[in-house]
């Protein structure tokens, strides 16, 4: 009897951790979700309950129309899309390339490509921004939209090159016989079966370009029409005061907004993830 005790105990605990961790990730998402309903006053003076005093819907209106975040949203979709889409072409053709050819010392030179993931980005913020000042692409939204078509970066690189490596060699040898060019095997056999790494590079791409906060700071400061959210809700959040009492109900609604999207994403490509999953073992 003691026994059985004990391993009721053993299986519930796992259960309650998982559960108290679960209420610590929702929680603040909640926290947040009640304030951008709240009026100025509630939101100040009612700062820790989850349930309004009063419901309004204005704080997402003035986000709207004051704040200049349907053209922050907007530059951020185009950031977004244009990224993932150019990351997942250029990683894939390299990621094939490296994958498929037998080049002399290709591993080697991709030792040396990953070596760079060691280099932080912000070392080399200060000569992007002098290239890009030489090159006229400063507060413009070129610094974005035409790098992820130059090679995806080299761990999309990486995670694409690891699973076209998995690719049965049989089937681009049945291709070859078939007459099929490298440029048709690489569209009907290595895309199609990479599906689900390439939404999963997808997913992260997107998420970046979303967040992004540095780069448009850097290279954005100057454009006032052309800033992506996260550069929006900065301004915002260093602007949006009552007094000396910042308005929380107003960042709150505009970090919904902001949040939104992101959530959109993950759930609309969970979906694909899947069936990408069910496509690749059929045909494997």
């Amino acid at each position: 009897m003691k026994l059985c005790q004990k391993n009721k105990k053993v299986v519930i605990l796992p259960y309650v951790f998982l559960i108290l961790l679960a209420i610590c990730f929702v929680l603040p998402f909640l926290a947040l979700i009640s304030t951008s309903f709240k009026t100025f006053e509630d939101a100040v003076t009612n700062m820790t309950s989850l349930i309004p005093k009063s419901f309004t819907f204005d704080n997402y209106k003035r986000a709207f129309t004051e704040q200049g975040i349907l053209l922050g949203l907007w530059n951020s979709v185009i950031i977004s899309v244009v990224s993932t889409v150019g990351t997942g072409l250029s990683a894939s053709l390299v990621a094939y390339a490296f994958a498929r050819f037998d080049v002399k010392e290709k591993e080697f030179i991709f030792s040396i490509l990953m070596a760079s993931t060691m280099i932080p980005g912000q070392v080399l913020q200060i000569s992007m921004f002098a290239l890009y000042n030489d090159i006229g692409w400063m507060n413009t939204l070129l610094p974005f939209l035409i790098p992820p078509f130059l090679g995806g970066g080299i761990m999309n690189v990486f995670l694409m090159r690891q699973f076209m490596r998995s690719i049965p060699k049989a089937l681009f040898e049945a291709a070859e016989i078939d007459g099929a060019s490298e440029f048709r095997m690489y569209v009907t056999i290595a895309m199609r079966i990479s599906v689900p790494i390439l939404i999963t590079v997808g997913i992260f791409t997107f998420t970046g370009a979303w967040n992004d906060f540095m780069g448009p700071l850097v290279y954005l400061n100057g454009a006032e029409g052309k800033k992506p959210l996260a550069l929006v809700m900065y301004q915002m959040y260093n602007t949006a005061k009552i007094g000396d009492m910042k308005q929380w109900n107003l960042i709150s609604a505009s970090s919904v907004i902001t949040v939104l999207p992101l959530i959109a994403v993950f759930f609309a490509c969970q979906k694909y993830f899947i069936e990408g999953v069910s496509v690749s073992g059929i045909k494997q």
